[in-house]
């Protein structure tokens, strides 16, 4: 059993209420290549009870979520975290943005343990940075209202999130934002080395014609 396993078998265990949101497993049913399991689209269909439970004012089943959800971030491995940060947060994080959800990410964090709040205003900052950038995509909510059919607009509404503008930004935009960030973390690198480099010459030369002038 891997990481990711442990960490959704940690949730689930959580929130015994999931095992009966068969609406829910037949989206990631439908999803799944082939029946092997995606644990990222299973923790969307988590994510979306998870925000159910919230709209339904079910506090003490959210607080035990809450609870496994500390659990994982402070024990889990680097696969276990991942899922929580890559898949129940900015899952969530996506769903609550659509404007046909009742519920607020303020709502959805209020009730949240110390690590998942600061997992959560990371996440949100990453998003933040890639809605600045400029615009890479034309998909709109506009084009989400067009999807009728329920468990397609269950896979839209997780794995796209609705800005302020009207846009959609998704998973592949904060991707291309992190590359260009990378890039130019990279291309400052690089300009300090030769910096550097240029540094140690210059005093090479320095310390030569001192050597020669001493002569």
């Amino acid at each position: 059993m891997n990481g990711r396993d442990r960490a959704l078998d940690e949730l689930i265990g959580s929130c015994p209420s999931f095992l009966a949101a068969d609406d829910l497993h037949t989206f990631q049913a439908l999803f799944e290549d082939g029946g092997d399991p995606d644990f990222f689209l299973r923790v969307a269909a988590f994510s979306q009870h998870l925000v159910d439970l919230v709209a339904a004012g079910r506090t003490e089943d959210v607080a035990a979520v809450a609870a496994a959800v500390e659990r994982v971030l402070a024990q889990g491995d680097r696969q276990g975290v991942e899922l929580i940060e890559m898949g129940l947060i900015e899952h969530t994080q996506n769903i609550v943005s659509h404007h046909d959800v009742a519920v607020t990410s303020e709502q959805v964090l209020a009730l949240l343990g110390p690590r998942a709040r600061e997992v959560w205003a990371h996440v949100e900052a990453t998003w933040a940075e890639a809605a600045a950038a400029p615009a890479q995509t034309t998909t709109t909510e506009a084009d989400y209202d067009k999807v009728t059919e329920p468990n397609l607009r269950l896979y839209f509404r997780a794995h796209t999130r609705a800005l302020p503008d009207g846009r959609l930004l998704s998973s592949s935009d904060v991707y291309r934002q992190e590359r260009r960030r990378l890039d130019r973390l990279r291309s400052r690198q690089r300009a300090a080395v030769r910096l550097m480099l240029a540094g140690l010459l210059l005093a090479l030369v320095v310390l030569t014609v001192l050597v020669v002038l001493g002569s």
